[in-house]
């Protein structure tokens, strides 16, 4: 008949060896399924554009453009949805590379949507701050969380969380406004110059992230070495419990 000890430690050595294991069939690959049904984003099979579709389900950043997953509605139903293009702003440098000032009858807004204007340059406001600056030329609703989040040209595995994308005030049409180069943390500008500029600095941050390791008790091979780091972690509950004066006694008698 095994000790109370011993069984105790057995339990804790079987639990810290344990590796989780997955059964039953694979789900399908969503980015391979996806260009089987519509193929390939960037190739903008629906054709390339100045606005952005009014119904799609996906978007995907191609670089100079984003490709959106494209589908319309008709007297007979849904048409195929069909990844349809349009151009990202061009982003001018400033002259001299220090940014001149914004137009004075400037409108200054929150965030504005990357489809809303063709070019956009930096300026400097009267504290110092730098904004975007444009001639905005269209309008657009914007959306309050109900688009897909941002996704990378390597694929269709974004998060599942959604932003709300930026407006476009109709009033403002043919008018200046100038926005912060950062938009509040919830808002999209539909893969603009700020959701470049988020990216690249989580990019950053990411790169600065301390390695994660894992830690001793969960790697160890040796199985002493394990009964050894189980009696650690015993200690830690229990400093004085009979498993741990049990297991001095034995390691003393070696």
């Amino acid at each position: 008949m095994k000790s109370p000890c011993v069984l105790k430690m057995t339990i804790l050595v079987i639990f810290l060896l344990f590796r989780g294991s997955h059964g039953g069939f694979q789900s399908p690959d969503p980015v391979a399924l996806s260009r089987a049904l519509f193929g390939s984003p960037c190739d903008c099979g629906g054709g390339t554009f100045t606005v952005r579709p009014a119904t799609y389900t996906q978007e995907v950043d191609c670089g100079e453009k984003t490709a959106y997953l494209a589908y319309r509605h008709s007297i007979t139903g849904v048409s195929k949805p069909k990844w349809e293009c349009v151009r990202k702003p061009r982003v001018i440098p400033p002259n001299g590379g220090q940014p001149g000032p914004c137009p004075s009858d400037c409108n200054y807004l929150e965030a504005l949507h990357s489809t809303c204007y063709s070019s956009t340059q930096q300026c400097s406001g009267s504290s110092g701050t730098v904004y975007l600056t444009t001639i905005q030329e269209r309008e657009y609703g914007g959306s309050t969380g109900g688009d897909w989040a941002h996704i990378t040209s390597q694929g269709l595995r974004g998060s599942t969380n959604k932003y709300a994308q930026a407006s476009c005030r109709k009033e403002n049409i043919g008018k200046n406004v100038c926005w912060p180069l950062h938009a509040p943390v919830h808002i999209s500008d539909g893969g603009g110059p700020t959701d470049q500029i988020r990216e690249h600095e989580i990019e950053a941050s990411l790169k600065n992230t301390v390695n994660i390791h894992y830690h001793q008790l969960a790697s160890s091979e040796d199985p002493t070495d394990t009964m050894e780091e189980g009696l650690q972690f015993s200690k830690l509950v229990h400093p004085e419990s009979r498993c741990s004066r049990w297991w001095r006694n034995i390691k003393d008698k070696k």
